[in-house]
C-alpha cells in the first residue's frame, strides 16, 4: 500500500491497485462513529458506443441507468433487504461518465463492505425481473415531463449538444428503455464493471490492513481478472451550441424561468490540468457565488426570485450554466452574459475566494463522505488523488486566472426561456 498525506488536511490516504485492477483508497478516520463507502465505474450515459474483443457494440440511451437499477435485483437477498437490518443506507446513482454505488452507517462496517463488493460484482438479470424494471423506468421518465426543471434542463441540453450523447436524459428515452435486453445489459456489465475500470474509496474508523485484507479476499471480487483499456468511441462534438435561443410553454409555472448555457472546448483534462477547474470555480463564485455583488443586486432590485450556477465538462468540453427564476428572462439573460464578458476581478476579490476554498476544504475534512466523494472524484476523473489541493490553490494568481478565463467563448451560448403561458397579443 502507498501512503499518501493530503497536505493542509490533516489525513492520510492509503492506495493500492489490486492485481486486478481496482483501484482501493482508504481513509481512516480518528474516533469517528459512522462510515461512508463509494464504489464506482467509469461507465455512464454518455458510453453508448465501444468496442469488444475486436467488436464493434452500439447500445441504447438509458442502459447505464437501467443497469444501475438491476444491480439491486438478486437472487437471494436484496441490498435493500440486507442493510435494513442494521439500520445501514444504501444508494446508487447514474451520471453522465460515471455510475457509483454508496453504503453509508454506524455499525458492521466490515460485513457491509464485503456485502457491498459482493452484489455489485454478482449481476442477476432474468427476462422477467427486466421487463418489470422496463415499466417503473417508463413511468419515471413520464413522471419528469410534469417537472418544469426537468423539462427545461432536457430542452437546454438539446440546444447545447449537436450530437453528443449528453443530450439525451440519463435515463433514456421511453422507446430506447423499452428496448433494452437481458444480453445487453450483461455485455455492458461485463464490459465496464471490471476492476480496471472501478474505484473503491472507505473511509471510516477502522484497521487499514483489515480492511485491505477483506477486500482481496472477497470472493466475488478475486475470482476477476484484469482486462485491457475499453475502446469507448469518442464523438467529435465540436464548440458550436445546436440552438442560439429556444422559448417553450410550461403552464404550472407562475414566474418564467431562463437557463443560459455557454459552451467552450478546452480540451481533455487531466492530472496536471485539475486547478484549471479550481480557477473556473473562483470565477464563477467571485462573479455570480451567494457573496458576489452581482448576485445581491439582482435580488435586491427584484429582476430574480432565484439565482443558481452550475460549470460540468464532458469530454474535452466546458459547460457553464445559469439559471434563474424571473420576469424579465431575456434583460437577465443579456446581463448575466455581459458581466462574465466585462467585469473585472481583483486581486483583493480572488485572495478573499482563496481563503473561502481552502476553508471549504479544512472544514469538509471532517465529515468523511465529503472527504470519500472528494477522493472518489479524484480517482474517477484524474486517475490519481490530488494531495496537495490546499498548497495549489494558495499558489493561485490574477494572471493565471485571468489566462483561464480568457478561454471561455461567451457568444456561444444558448438561451431557453420556459414561461408560464402564451401572451395573449389581442387589445
Amino acid at each position: 500500500m502507498k501512503k499518501i498525506t493530503l497536505n493542509g488536511q490533516d489525513l492520510e490516504v492509503f492506495f493500492e491497485e489490486l492485481d486486478n485492477g481496482l483501484k482501493v483508497c482508504l481513509i481512516p478516520f480518528k474516533d469517528k462513529n459512522n462510515y461512508f463507502f463509494s464504489y464506482a465505474t467509469k461507465y455512464g450515459s454518455v458510453h453508448l458506443d465501444f468496442k469488444v474483443e475486436g467488436k464493434n457494440v452500439s447500445t441504447v440511451p438509458g442502459i447505464a441507468h437501467f443497469l444501475e437499477h438491476k444491480m439491486f435485483d438478486q437472487e437471494e437477498e436484496r441490498p435493500f433487504e440486507f442493510y435494513a437490518k442494521t439500520g445501514t443506507e444504501c444508494n446508487a446513482s447514474t451520471g453522465i461518465e460515471r455510475t457509483r454505488y454508496i453504503v453509508y452507517g454506524t455499525s458492521n462496517l466490515e460485513e457491509n463492505l464485503d456485502y457491498l463488493l459482493g452484489y455489485v460484482n454478482s449481476p442477476y438479470f432474468t427476462d422477467d425481473n427486466i421487463e418489470k424494471e422496463k415499466g417503473i423506468i417508463v413511468e419515471e421518465l413520464n413522471m419528469y415531463k410534469s417537472i418544469p426543471e426537468r423539462v427545461i434542463n432536457t430542452h437546454l441540453v438539446e440546444s447545447i449538444f449537436k450530437k453528443h450523447p449528453a443530450r439525451i436524459d440519463i435515463g433514456g428515452t421511453v422507446d430506447s428503455v423499452k428496448s433494452i435486453k437481458k444480453d445487453d445489459l450483461y455485455t455492458c456489465y461485463n464490459t465496464f464493471y471490471q476492476p480496471s475500470n472501478m474505484v473503491l474509496v472507505v473511509g471510516g474508523t477502522f484497521n487499514v490492513s483489515d480492511i485491505m485484507t477483506l477486500i482481496k479476499n472477497n470472493l466475488k471480487l478475486k475470482n476477476k481478472n484484469k482486462k485491457s483499456k475499453i475502446d469507448v468511441k469518442k464523438i467529435n462534438e465540436g464548440e458550436a451550441v445546436k440552438d442560439k435561443f429556444k422559448e417553450i410553454v410550461l403552464p404550472q409555472l407562475a414566474v418564467s424561468k431562463v437557463a443560459i448555457a455557454i459552451k467552450t472546448k478546452v480540451g481533455f483534462l487531466n492530472t496536471q490540468d485539475y486547478l484549471f477547474r479550481e480557477y473556473m470555480g473562483s470565477i464563477i463564485g467571485i462573479l455570480y457565488g451567494p457573496s458576489s455583488i452581482f448576485r445581491e443586486e439582482l435580488y435586491t432590485s427584484g429582476l430574480v426570485s432565484s439565482f443558481s450556477t452550475e460549470v460540468y465538462y464532458i469530454d474535452d468540453l466546458m459547460i457553464i450554466e445559469f439559471n434563474a427564476e424571473t420576469n424579465t428572462p431575456k434583460e437577465l439573460a443579456e446581463k448575466v452574459i455581459n458581466h462574465l464578458k466585462n467585469q473585472s476581478i481583483t486581486e483583493e476579490e480572488l485572495e478573499r475566494n482563496k481563503k473561502v476554498m481552502i476553508s471549504s476544504i479544512v472544514f469538509g475534512t471532517d465529515i468523511v463522505y465529503a472527504v470519500v466523494n472528494s477522493v472518489a472524484a479524484d480517482l474517477i476523473t484524474y486517475n490519481e488523488i490530488v494531495s496537495d489541493r490546499v498548497s495549489s490553490i494558495r499558489k493561485m494568481t490574477l494572471i493565471e486566472l485571468t489566462r483561464v478565463r480568457k478561454k471561455i467563448n461567451c457568444d456561444n451560448n444558448t438561451i431557453l426561456i420556459a414561461s408560464p403561458k402564451k401572451k395573449n397579443n389581442k387589445k
